[in-house]
């Protein structure tokens, strides 16, 4: 009785793992099935590469932009790019089949495809896409919701590509097309490659936006481009430079600093410059007009074409400093001499007696630093008198003569001497020989 009861026991349990098994089972044809599927699709994919590479002169010759040529399975195995064991439908029953469109001369587009059978639902077709490598894909059938525009649109494997299936014939979701692309007869397809093909540079050429997805591009050598958009700011380890009259330009406020000659930085749109800190120049600095709320330095001299103009005002007699300021008041220009407000040119001087000399002073300098005023008076012989003044810059150029010898006579004459100039007066009356005279200096 026991042995019944355990045999019982066994039967239950193994029904009990049959689900379980046939699941497994299941998951295993379907592996199964797909894997053959990819491999055929890649032989296809292969023998359709090489029929088109020798026979692009016919295939171009057939292909449109909107028709396409068609190559069928028995096509390459009568050319013997396919052995006669291959069939031409896969393990879901859908033809396998070729559609070549020419979107532009010398250019093909070849779509791997099947079609007919049963379809496949978007994970299993998904998965086969995977297998076939970067070539693969498929037009959905969209079961899954995820590809809204259903069999309008072919996707490569993880997304690899996308393409149109408008002009494609036997279009229906659920099935395998794989994505050629060939140049005057050379094979190129649609990926980016990292590393130069010769005679192929357009296998490293975007035909379209590339989208980082907020990731860094490193390591870059130069970087040649129309126009460069940031939202951040912008760094460089060396020069900004322009190419051309242009320069930096501030969108939001229409200025910014360009030159459009060998000389000048300008400011662009007349825009002013204004800064809190000190604007140097170690030569010329030429404007129409300067404007200053504090102190104007020059380590140099100070020119104008023109006039200056002071407007500080000050009160004469009042102290200042230093030595040298000066200011104005109602009546004209002041001066800060030793302390204290003076007007230039004033009376604040005094005469000195510098001698008596007949016939001639000799040259005598002016040292002081000022102005001097130089009154001589006498110049008499007997009757008569004579005196000039003379200037080592200029020579003689004021005089006062008498020539009448009637009665006594006393010339006088007043000239200034400007600092650093040599002055003489001489005295020879008409016909009495050396005359006699003394001389006052007023500074």
């Amino acid at each position: 009785m026991s042995e019944v009861i355990g045999l019982l026991f066994a039967v239950i349990v193994g029904l009990t793992f049959l689900p379980t098994l046939s699941t497994f089972s299941q998951t295993a044809n379907g592996n199964t099935r797909s894997a053959t599927t990819a491999q055929q699709q890649k032989r296809l994919i292969d023998a359709g590469s090489a029929y088109i590479q020798q026979y692009s002169t016919n295939v171009q010759s057939v292909a449109t932009a909107t028709t396409p040529a068609i190559i069928t399975v028995p096509m390459l195995q009568a050319v013997n790019l396919l052995d006669a064991s291959f069939s031409a439908t896969n393990p879901f029953g859908q033809t396998w089949q070729i559609e070549v469109l020419q979107p532009s001369a010398g250019n093909l587009q070849a779509f791997v495809m099947s079609y007919g059978g049963t379809a496949m639902n978007d994970m299993v077709a998904s998965k086969i896409a995977g297998l076939v490598g970067a070539q693969g894909g498929f037009i959905p059938k969209n079961d899954s919701g995820a590809y809204a525009g259903g069999a309008a649109t072919a996707y490569g494997s993880y997304s690899g590509w996308t393409m149109p299936t408008a002009n494609y014939t036997s279009i229906a979701g659920g099935h395998l097309a794989a994505l050629l692309s060939f140049n005057n007869g050379q094979l190129t397809n649609n990926y980016l490659y990292r590393n130069a093909v010769p005679g192929q540079p357009n296998l490293n050429r975007m035909g379209t936006a590339i989208d980082m997805g907020g990731n860094n591009i490193n390591n870059a050598g130069t970087v040649n481009a129309t126009t460069t958009n940031t939202s951040g700011e912008t760094y460089t380890g060396g020069w900004f430079r322009t190419r051309g009259d242009s320069g930096w330009y501030s969108e939001k406020w229409g200025g910014g600093w360009y030159m459009s000659d060998p000389t000048w930085i300008r400011a662009y749109n007349s825009k002013n410059v204004w800064t809190p800190g000190t604007l140097q120049a170690d030569t010329n600095v030429n404007s129409a007009y300067i404007s200053a709320w504090g102190w104007m330095n020059s380590a140099g001299r100070i020119r104008t074409g023109e006039f200056l103009q002071v407007d500080g005002w000050a009160n004469e007699g009042w102290g200042c400093g230093p030595n040298g300021l000066h200011g104005r008041d109602g009546t004209g220009a002041l001066t800060c001499e030793n302390g204290v407000w003076s007007r230039g040119g004033g009376s604040n001087g005094a005469y000195v007696f510098a001698s008596g000399y007949s016939g001639g002073s000799g040259w005598v300098w002016n040292n002081s630093g000022k102005t001097q005023f130089v009154v001589a008076s006498g110049g008499t012989g007997v009757n008569r008198c004579q005196l000039v003044g003379q200037l080592n810059t200029i020579g003689a150029f004021v005089q006062n003569a008498d020539n009448n010898d009637s009665w006594s006579k006393v010339c006088t004459i007043t000239f200034p001497v400007p600092s650093g100039t040599a002055w003489m007066v001489t005295s020879n009356p008409y016909n009495e020989g050396a005359g006699n005279f003394s001389v006052w200096v007023y500074q």
